[in-house]
């Protein structure tokens, strides 16, 4: 889709469609993660607290199981 920047203040600012804000589970005031790679530009909103709790579980366990397969070769 291409889209036109508009001029706000010293900034641009990208104006995002309704049905674009709703599929994505956005409102004109939600947090987005932008990242920028020196090519494009990407947007996807902010992880909740809990869905960054779980991604921290899910490492934690991992390397909980690592550690441990490391454990039983340095005993074996």
């Amino acid at each position: 889709m291409k889209k036109k920047l508009i001029k706000t203040g010293n900034s641009a600012a990208l104006v995002i469609e309704k049905s674009t804000l709703e599929a994505l589970g956005l409102e004109s005031q939600s947090q987005v993660l932008v990242q920028f790679d020196g090519e494009k530009i990407t947007m996807q909103p902010t992880p909740t607290t809990r869905e960054m709790l779980d991604a921290l579980l899910q490492a934690s366990e991992k390397t909980q199981q690592l550690l441990a397969e490391i454990l039983k070769k340095l005993e074996g």
